[in-house]
């Protein structure tokens, strides 16, 4: 997460421009907020978290400019599913814990996964870039609460 405002658009902007995104004002915003987020927001949701601040802001402008973060590799996009997408800015390889009680998403960097699965694939003579998994259960609190546990 990136606190300090000036350091945040510079930072943002460098990451656009060393992609060759033009890094105009809407995409800088919804790039920021996605570095920001701990959320794994859909395109609406970035949509309702910007337009408050940025009123001409269009759905069709957030998914373009997501679309166009994950062709770059600076999002990853996600289904847990349901055909809608999750977007999550992309640092490195790691899991999501879906809890399908609350619905909550939550980071899972417990293990270098690009390590293990490069050296499995080391004998396909294959080179990947990017692995996603999404492990669905319950987190501590709808364990605890029972909430969706089935008996």
């Amino acid at each position: 997460m990136i606190t300090n405002k000036e350091d945040c658009l510079l930072k943002v902007k460098k990451i656009l421009e060393d992609v060759g995104i033009n890094p105009s004002f809407q995409r800088i915003k919804i790039l920021e907020f996605m570095i920001n987020s701990k959320e794994h927001p859909n395109v609406e949701m970035i949509y309702n978290a910007l337009y408050v601040d940025l009123p001409t802001l269009s759905k069709t402008t957030v998914y373009n400019t997501v679309k166009l973060l994950v062709e770059k590799g600076i999002l990853i996009s996600f289904s847990l599913g349901d055909g809608e997408l999750r977007y999550d800015y992309y640092k490195e390889a790691h899991s999501h814990l879906y809890c399908i009680g609350c619905k909550k998403i939550i980071d899972c960097e417990c293990c270098d996964l690009k390590k293990v699965i490069q050296e499995n694939l080391d004998n396909l003579n294959f080179k990947f870039i990017t692995a996603q998994f999404i492990i669905s259960g319950y987190c501590k609190d709808c364990k605890n609460n029972k909430r969706g546990k089935k008996c």
